[in-house]
Formats: structure tokens, C-alpha cells, sequence
């Protein structure tokens, strides 16, 4: 009778499985079944470490990659390789406007780390599905970001095979945990509307930083209707005594307005 393997020795040979499911290891098996090559693996290692680094010299992927169909200028080369896909995404630059659809909208190609290092060693390290699907929803949002786009809940939902609710559950958990906000489209864009932004037992510097994210300054419209929710509430909470220590600060709001 076999001995009954460990937690970690289960998650080692899933890792194992995975790991070697790469380009690399498929050209060491074509070179030592199909090629007739008898110099043994280490050998064949070595020769297919040389071709992939080759390839990786000399068939590279530039971004962004319309400029592949213009024969502009090259700026920062990227290897799209195992593990990569490419995404259509909206540009930072392309706001939302009233009756705007997604197919009046102007998308871009960006490049998604689908299958990265960290994934598999969280894998190894036998980490929860959702906090697999969390890594890597936050990964593919800063890429997109730090490429000139932003990607949708719905994006992601679709990326990781799952409905958009649940996606939305993960991004709240994110940004709860590390009181960052996630560079969605929602986020950027402010699609999300007034509701979305809870302002109860919070100061004002705290809710600007939430409706901001470096490159994209706070945003006058939703500030406006911050405002007058605040408003609203300073009215309604007069009959309860002193209001809440935020909203005895909206002038702060004023200030920031007609600066």
C-alpha cells in the first residue's frame, strides 16, 4: 500500500505539472523522442535554453502594438510569449459620454500576464482560488494602466471565467484590505456613480484620494455631487443634534472647486 502523500507534497507535483507545461520543456521532448538526439537531457537542456534565448532576442512583439501595422518608430520592446495574451482595453484618454457605446468607443491592444512566476508559487504554497483570481485581476488592471488603458469588471469577469458580481466582491475585498483603489475603468472613469463612493465615518482627504489614482486627478463632476449629497444629509441630520465631523468640513469641498 502506498504511503499517502502530504499537503505540500500534493501541491509540489501540481506545481510540477503546471511548471512544465512551457515551451521549453515541449522542445527538450521533441529534441529527445522525435529529432533522433542522443547526447542525453542535459545537453538538450542546454541547446533549448539557447534557441529561447535567441527567439527572445530576435522575435519580440512591441508595444503598443498598432504601431506594428504603421512602421512608426518602436518605443519599449515586450516578448509575448507563454503565458501572454493580448486584450482589447479603452484608452485612459477615451472618456465615457452620455449615449456612448462600446462600439463608438476607441480600444487599444494591451498585453496581459495570463500565467505568471507568482501564480504558479502561489499555487505551490497552496493559496485559496480567490486569492489566486484576486493576484491576478490586480495584476492584468496594472498592466493594462501602465500600457494606457483600463480594463472593465466585465473584462476581468470574462478573464477568469467567472460573472461580474463576483468579480466586483473581489475588487471591494482588495481595496478594503489594502486601502488602495484598483485602476478600473469604474475607478478611472467614474462609472460607477455617487453611490459607489461611501462617505459615513470618513474624512474629505480620504474620499479624494479614493476618487483619484496617480495620473488622474480628482475629478470636478464628482466632487460637485459629493457635494451636494453632503448637503442633502447636513440638512437632514440637523435634527439629530451635531452632524458627523465630515460634513461640518464641506467647505473644504468649495475651496478645492474654485481653486
Amino acid at each position: 500500500m502506498s504511503k499517502s502523500l502530504t499537503r505540500t507534497e500534493i501541491n509540489e507535483k501540481k506545481f510540477r505539472r503546471i511548471n512544465d507545461k512551457s515551451l521549453r520543456q515541449l522542445l527538450i521532448h521533441r529534441f529527445l523522442n522525435d529529432y533522433g538526439y542522443d547526447k542525453g537531457e542535459v545537453t538538450a537542456t542546454a541547446i533549448v535554453e539557447d534557441i529561447l534565448k535567441t527567439v527572445e532576442d530576435y522575435f519580440v512583439i512591441t508595444l503598443p502594438l498598432e504601431k506594428l501595422a504603421t512602421g512608426d518608430a518602436l518605443p519599449e520592446e515586450h516578448l509575448l510569449s507563454y503565458g501572454h495574451l493580448v486584450w482589447m482595453a479603452v484608452p485612459i484618454e477615451e472618456r465615457p459620454e452620455k449615449g456612448k457605446s462600446i462600439i463608438k468607443t476607441r480600444m487599444k491592444p494591451v498585453i496581459l500576464t495570463f500565467l505568471a512566476a507568482e501564480d504558479l508559487q502561489a499555487f505551490r504554497n497552496g493559496s485559496t482560488s480567490r486569492q489566486l483570481r484576486i493576484n491576478r485581476l490586480v495584476r492584468w488592471c496594472h498592466q493594462a494602466y501602465d500600457q494606457g488603458a483600463l480594463l472593465t469588471q466585465l473584462d476581468l469577469a470574462v478573464l477568469l471565467n467567472t460573472c461580474d458580481a463576483t468579480v466586483c466582491d473581489y475588487v471591494n475585498d482588495w481595496q478594503k484590505t489594502t486601502g488602495e483603489i484598483l485602476p478600473t475603468r469604474g475607478n478611472i472613469h467614474d462609472l460607477s456613480g455617487p453611490e459607489r463612493l461611501p462617505i459615513r465615518k470618513r474624512s474629505l482627504r480620504s474620499i479624494c484620494k479614493d476618487i483619484s489614482h496617480p495620473g488622474s486627478p480628482p475629478r470636478p463632476n464628482t466632487l460637485r455631487r459629493l457635494l451636494t449629497d453632503t448637503s442633502e444629509i447636513m440638512k437632514s441630520s440637523k435634527s439629530f443634534g451635531r452632524p458627523p465631523r465630515i460634513l461640518t468640513k464641506s467647505h473644504r469641498l468649495h475651496d478645492f472647486l474654485n481653486a
